[in-house]
């Protein structure tokens, strides 16, 4: 087989607790976007970890990446905007509940097609609802030792940069 020409990706920051996770997504001319590269940082110092994404953003053909710019990821994400590819999103509960639902029904019209790769699955499956006293919805897992679901929020930035026009905007919707 041969590699799509251009990629959109996804970084979701850690730091000492979590991985920092890094995923590139195939931009098909099928408009399927499978899972192509997956990088995982484990206590990584940032500087580090910014000249690693530098490189993958340099030299990859990434047309777009979403960075999570929450806390310890604010900087990393205002250096690696510099590329022109990326750009820093805030994960709040209402941008997390638009990303885990796209990333659901990318996956079950099967658009995204995953590697066998039992973490990812396993961190993918992770994710789930709960609804909060205030009738809020929040897309989350269960924290345990080995992951947060740093790889599935990758994934699903991953999926949201695909979409051309901006990070919050659901594609899919009323073409079909």
């Amino acid at each position: 087989g041969k590699l799509e020409t251009a990629f959109c990706a996804g970084i979701d920051i850690g730091r000492t607790h979590d991985l920092t996770e890094f995923i590139a997504l195939g931009k098909a001319t099928t408009g399927q976007l499978p899972v192509r590269i997956r990088v995982s940082l484990d206590k990584t110092p940032f500087d580090d970890q910014e000249r690693c994404f530098r490189e993958l953003l340099t030299r990859l053909p990434i047309t777009r990446c979403l960075i999570d710019q929450n806390g310890i990821g604010m900087q990393l994400a205002e250096n690696l905007s510099r590329t022109g590819k990326a750009e820093g999103v805030a994960f709040t509960n209402p941008s997390k509940e638009l990303w885990a639902v796209e990333a659901r029904l990318q996956a079950e019209r099967g658009n995204t097609p995953l590697p066998m790769d039992r973490d990812l699955a396993y961190q993918i499956h992770s994710i789930k609802k709960q609804v909060t006293a205030a009738k809020n919805n929040v897309f989350d897992t269960e924290r345990n030792e080995k992951h947060h679901a740093d790889a599935f929020w990758a994934w699903a930035l991953a999926l949201s940069a695909s979409a051309n026009s901006g990070p919050l905007v659901l594609w899919g919707f009323g073409d079909e």
